[in-house]
């Protein structure tokens, strides 16, 4: 169901998930400006939980102004709750070429032209 919904909205559908104790595959949550045209590109915050590929990630994404005010280490600290943590990474990556297809790793690595690996995280 790939319906943009309000964040109450999404929580309580959320909510009645967990109640009945559904498996839940993927959630996407965007923070969307007022002007949006296309959520795929035009958010301020974007952050997914997927168990679709091999391995299960969490992949938060940023517009510049918004990353330059977060506390990284607290994110990651807080993200890494929510999987089985081996491994992550903070990258600089246009939003054309889709971060996404970055982190499930669908890609080889010289397919990003505008990929720039800020740290790697490992335990």
């Amino acid at each position: 169901d790939s319906k943009l919904r309000t964040l109450v909205r999404t929580e309580k559908k959320l909510l009645k998930s967990f109640e009945k104790e559904e498996y839940i595959e993927a959630l996407e949550v965007y923070a969307l400006p007022q002007d949006f045209t296309i959520a795929a590109f035009d958010y301020n915050v974007y952050i997914a939980r997927s168990k679709q590929v091999e391995f299960d990630h969490i992949l938060a994404t940023f517009t510049s102004e918004v990353f330059k005010d977060l506390d990284q280490e607290r994110l990651v600290d807080l993200l890494k709750r929510f999987i089985v943590f081996k491994s992550g990474e903070i990258f600089q990556l246009s939003n054309l070429e889709s971060p996404q297809i970055y982190a499930s790793k669908a890609n080889a690595l010289t397919a990003f032209k505008t990929l720039s690996i800020l740290k790697e995280i490992t335990k």
